[in-house]
């Protein structure tokens, strides 16, 4: 489900919570926190242009309090539904323009 069909649903059936304020705003800040905790370990050699690619899980409870289960270092990228086939594709690109595309910009 992207978030604009999560909103629906959410503003269809009663829900007063914005999932790009609330959410989606949480989920960010839990990222920006789980890297500050790590960012030593994270590259200790400080490298230039090395990056990783993490895949983070969420999940709200019944309060729409959302939660950190688990990043991976090694997520699954396989376009196994509609939204996905949309998303992985342009995540990658992303990826790679803030990652790689910079050393190249003269190619």
């Amino acid at each position: 489900m992207s978030y604009t069909q999560f909103q629906d649903y959410l503003d269809n059936n009663g829900f007063t919570y914005s999932v790009k304020d609330d959410i989606v705003e949480t989920m960010k800040s839990l990222i920006m926190r789980s890297m500050l905790a790590t960012r030593k370990i994270l590259d200790p050699q400080k490298r230039r242009g090395c990056f990783e690619l993490f895949g983070y899980d969420f999940i709200l409870d019944e309060d729409f309090n959302t939660w950190l289960i688990e990043v991976n270092t090694n997520p699954c990228i396989e376009e196994s539904s509609k939204i996905l086939k949309v998303l992985i594709p342009r995540m990658l690109d992303d990826m790679l323009k803030l990652s790689v595309d910079q050393y190249f910009n003269d190619f």
